[in-house]
């Protein structure tokens, strides 16, 4: 019993507790260390006077960068394009279109 705009599916819920709840406090890496990684890395970003990640999503989006997220990543998860920061406007996009608009990009990166 699955419907897409009033249930979650127990899966998608578990996913969505695992989730960082901001941009702010996603582990940086996979060099995490309970922790020890991502304090070490905002430390040095405070140290040598760097751009937190919000503000160079910021930057890069006013130098015309366009972020896409993959619908079908969305959909397994139980996320939507509206739970995004509002600030980064993100579109989506199926497998399909991202291949079709990368052939035709300068640059494509694919996180």
């Amino acid at each position: 019993p699955y419907s897409d705009k009033h249930q979650i599916y127990w899966l998608q819920s578990i996913f969505q507790k695992m989730l960082p709840k901001s941009i702010d406090r996603a582990p940086l890496s996979r060099m995490n260390m309970f922790g020890l990684g991502r304090f070490a890395v905002i430390k040095l970003v405070k140290r040598y006077k760097m751009q937190k990640l919000c503000e160079m999503l910021k930057e890069a989006q006013e130098l015309g960068v366009e972020f896409y997220l993959c619908e079908t990543s969305l959909k397994l998860l139980g996320l939507s394009v509206e739970q995004f920061s509002s600030d980064l406007m993100p579109k989506w996009c199926g497998v399909c279109s991202f291949l079709s608009m990368s052939e035709r990009s300068q640059i494509t990166l694919f996180i």
